[in-house]
């Protein structure tokens, strides 16, 4: 409408699709990137630098490619593209870290939808820690699909080996309940309040935690005195 430029992922499907009919558009995909050994933080490398970021999640390879287009778009050195993506420290709870008493807290509960779940699910499975404990929250607002979405991901949960999880919210006890028996170590809280109230944060060290749901759940509270 306005003949602006758009930067669209040319390995989403579904961009390329609605975007298929504007003329100014500039592709981007996160395969310009080498990833590196997973580990807490994001690595890759790029034109010979290795980049250490102080983000976790292989998915924020395509958050990193569309900033590394949009700043090769306005002609910025590369040293500086560089320099930007090592020093960004996000505080917005989105693949954000925290570190109290020894633990290590994967706080990415700004939003959730079944896609990203999973995605963080998955980067979490490869982190490399003796003890991995689960807080999810609800993901709200998906209508009448959200039963199965919530069964989805706690059969992954039930599917691979985590030390704990703790699900947060209505739409997660639905679906718990109405699923077959599943493993042991899954617990259901009705709210973020009642999880505090009996869950005591007295984990050792080598214990990450995995914080991840809609904004509507708060799980933030968790970490809050």
């Amino acid at each position: 409408k306005n003949k602006g430029l758009l930067f669209v992922n040319e390995r989403d499907d579904i961009l390329m699709e609605h975007t298929a009919e504007y003329d100014r558009v500039k592709l981007y995909h996160p395969d310009v990137f080498t990833r590196d050994d997973a580990s807490l933080y994001l690595e890759f490398s790029w034109k010979g630098h290795k980049i250490k970021t102080q983000m976790t999640g292989e998915y924020n390879l395509v958050n990193f490619s569309a900033a590394l287009a949009i700043g090769q778009y306005f002609e910025i050195e590369d040293a500086l593209i560089v320099n930007a993506f090592e020093s960004y420290v996000p505080t917005n709870k989105r693949s954000q870290i925290q570190e109290i008493n020894g633990v290590t807290y994967v706080v990415d509960c700004y939003n959730a939808n079944p896609i990203s779940m999973l995605e963080a699910l998955k980067n979490f499975d490869n982190l490399p820690f003796q003890n991995k404990i689960l807080i999810l929250g609800d993901m709200l607002e998906l209508g009448p699909e959200s039963l199965i979405e919530h069964q989805k991901i706690i059969q992954w949960i039930a599917d691979h080996s985590f030390s704990k999880t703790h699900l947060v919210g209505r739409e997660f006890g639905n679906a718990f309940v109405a699923m077959s028996p599943v493993k042991s170590g899954i617990n259901v809280y009705k709210s973020i309040d009642e999880l505090k109230s009996v869950l005591k944060a007295n984990w050792t060290e080598e214990t990450a935690v995995l914080l991840k749901g809609s904004r509507g759940i708060q799980l933030e509270k968790f970490l809050q005195d």
